[in-house]
């Protein structure tokens, strides 16, 4: 059997596909924050969004239970998995769930429609909430092509394999974590009462709960550091820029995984939140 890259027998090197799955969750979480964060900035500049409109569907915490108890079940499937058990019935389960919350979502759906709130209803307000629950609506579809590929394999005799497995479990797990800021927005935008001012002291709070946990971040790894990798090390980890490019180069070695990770996503909340402020403080003073 040929092993050369163009030949049938050509298998990636291991870990590709958990790179693959990382690449194409970064991008995913890059699309939903940047759609929040234009949300907000558009949010800031409407005086009037949902006054006089129906309220946010009920059928919303039930969506949210769901996913909760779908990253619950798939956590489950993982640890299954691993003690060499019969996963079918987890991975079912999983599968009805992740279908259940698409019910869920439509079900949401025809409660504007029928509150004459289509989706090309002449409101923001409208628009703004399709496209979101819409967005991430597409992506659990994503997840359910996924699992049932997966019960192909279990069908023909061929189970996933462990990297498959804890692939599909953090797919679920990343999806669950980006409902929470969706489910956060659409809440608490809907306030027919919640102004400008509000909107500005919001993200400014989240601009600087962001730039604080990635301070914690790089202390944290500086001090990680300065214990584990020399004095040398630790000096040179005060510029932050060197300090997480030693920490990312050395994680395995210093056992820094988990570190580089927290404040890789410190990061990311701190340039979101601090580039959020500021375009909403431009967008509030051009209405001004």
């Amino acid at each position: 059997m040929s092993s050369e890259p163009g030949g049938r027998g050509f298998s990636p090197p291991p870990g590709t596909g958990t790179l693959g799955l990382r690449l194409l969750l970064v991008s995913f979480a890059i699309l939903f924050v940047s759609t929040l964060a234009t949300y907000w900035i558009v949010r800031a500049q409407v005086q009037y969004w949902s006054a006089g409109l129906p309220e946010l569907p009920v059928g919303l915490w039930v969506s949210t239970a769901l996913l909760g108890w779908l990253s619950v079940c798939s956590s489950q499937f993982v640890r299954q998995h691993e003690a060499g058990w019969d996963v079918r019935r987890f991975h079912g389960l999983a599968l009805l769930l992740a279908l259940a919350f698409l019910l869920a979502q439509a079900w949401n759906w025809k409660t504007l429609v029928s509150a004459n709130l289509a989706p090309d209803a002449p409101a923001l307000y409208a628009f703004s909430f399709y496209t979101l629950t819409g967005l991430h609506a597409l992506h659990v579809l994503g997840g359910v092509f996924a699992h049932l590929n997966q019960w192909g394999g279990f069908r023909a005799g061929k189970p996933p394999s462990s990297e498959a497995v804890g692939g599909m479990a953090t797919y679920w797990h990343f999806l669950g974590l980006c409902w929470i800021p969706l489910f956060a927005t659409l809440a608490v935008g809907a306030d027919p009462d919640l102004t400008s001012a509000d909107i500005l002291a919001g993200t400014r709070a989240f601009a600087l709960a962001g730039c604080a946990l990635f301070a914690l971040g790089w202390l944290l790894t500086v001090r990680a550091l300065w214990r584990k990798a020399g004095v040398s090390a630790g000096l040179l980890g005060l510029l932050p820029p060197l300090a997480w490019l030693m920490a990312f180069m050395r994680a395995e070695e210093l056992q820094l995984k988990r570190l580089v990770l927290f404040w890789s996503v410190a990061f990311g909340i701190a340039l979101v939140g601090v580039a959020t402020h500021f375009a909403v403080v431009v967008a509030v003073a051009r209405t001004q």
